[in-house]
């Protein structure tokens, strides 16, 4: 099959596919309706996980919602927590700051930088002091990792062997 392009100059197929190039235009099509939908789908999940934060994170200085009964365990932690007179502000306002990079999208990956040590340590207190909020602990800490994979190139300098000069 022999195609002219615009300026007249004639290409050949050399495709060994029956319908040559008709399958290389499909794909790009297709990866970039993919494109959209992970565009779309981190959008989702950057605005969820921001919004989940800047709530917790007023929570805990307004105290708008009703604290659920916790174990033991848990309540001691939180006491010790209490007891410093400073921890439990930073961990919420921490929460606050890195929700709101989040949810208006402004400096997401310092977001995620923030939020990193408290994505943790929520999971490490469902993993030992209430394993009945464990479920909810392992969504947070994928929407925590999916979204640092798609902002991985922000991250890669902290991973680079390269000297500073």
């Amino acid at each position: 099959m022999v195609k002219v392009s615009e300026g007249g100059a004639v290409a050949k197929n050399t495709s060994t596919r029956p319908f040559g190039d008709a399958v290389a235009v499909q794909r790009r099509t297709t990866d970039g309706r993919e494109a959209g939908l992970m565009k779309t789908t981190t959008t989702v999940i950057r605005i969820l996980f921001g919004l989940m934060f800047t709530v917790f994170g007023l929570n805990g200085f307004l105290h708008f919602l009703p604290m659920q009964p916790m174990p033991q365990p848990a309540i001691d932690f939180f006491s010790a927590l209490a007891a410093t007179g400073y921890m439990i502000r930073l961990i919420f306002f921490g929460q606050l700051i890195g929700g709101a990079l989040l949810l208006t999208g402004v400096a997401v990956p310092l977001g995620l930088v923030v939020l990193a040590p408290i994505v943790v340590n929520i999971l490490f207190f469902h993993l030992f002091l209430a394993p009945g909020g464990l479920a909810i602990a392992f969504l947070v800490v994928a929407m925590e990792v999916f979204l640092a994979w798609r902002h991985q190139e922000a991250f890669a300098p902290l991973f680079s062997s390269s000297a500073l000069t």
